[in-house]
């Protein structure tokens, strides 16, 4: 995740322990906890986020709790509102999962999903992403998709964006089409899409996700 005040940016890095916590407690709002005690503790008063997949759910949850302190809020890749999916989606796909994730295929199938999600990534990506998955113990995994598929992001964005003085905006890839794509839900959430990449978009298309920043985090003043 990275934030950007008035005088440097600096990227925080949600501890593994904060997933395994948000198995049992309410995922995100508890994670977005963690991104005031680091902003209190900077003594950061108003800023820019930026959150990709889990990540933006967190910032999200942080900008709802708190729209006076986020200038504007960018969301790289959100996996969208899983609370939105049709009941025979939920029942045949996310049930199965998370059901696995708790028995010793879990690997197997998170390895699935992620390869789902590599669609249109370079082979460095892939082998960049499946390392890391590799090195990721089971809780963590599983805190995140849980939290992932009970959080209410188009309730989120919905209050954030309610508040006076704020601003959101989307950097996708081109496979982000599902009908629960956050800007599928709410058409008004300006979009842009980076071709070629998959939902690592920041890796496999580093240069063009940073000019996209620059241009969207040069538009406000924080």
């Amino acid at each position: 995740m990275r934030i950007r005040s008035h005088d440097f940016d600096f990227y925080y890095s949600i501890r593994c322990a904060t997933f395994a916590f948000a198995n049992r407690n309410g995922a995100s709002a508890s994670c977005a906890a963690d991104v005031f005690a680091v902003l209190d503790g900077l003594g950061l008063d108003r800023v820019a986020i930026v959150g990709h997949s889990f990540g933006a759910c967190i910032a999200l949850a942080t900008a709802a709790t708190a729209p006076h302190r986020i200038a504007q809020l960018i969301l790289a890749d959100a996996p969208g509102d899983f609370t939105k999916v049709p009941a025979e989606v939920h029942d045949e796909r996310i049930v199965p999962y998370q059901r696995a994730l708790e028995t010793e295929d879990w690997r197997a199938a998170v390895e699935t999903s992620f390869n789902e999600a590599l669609t249109g990534s370079t082979a460095q990506t892939r082998d960049r992403v499946l390392a890391w998955l590799a090195a990721t113990p089971q809780d963590c995994l599983s805190g995140m998709s849980r939290g992932m598929f009970a959080f209410e992001a188009v309730d989120n964005l919905d209050r954030y964006l309610a508040a006076p003085g704020t601003r959101a905006h989307a950097i996708i890839a081109p496979s982000n089409t599902f009908p629960f794509s956050l800007h599928i839900l709410r058409p008004t959430l300006t979009t842009t899409t980076l071709p070629d990449t998959g939902h690592w978009l920041m890796l496999d298309a580093p240069e063009a996700f940073a000019r996209e920043l620059d241009i969207c985090l040069g538009k406000e003043s924080i």
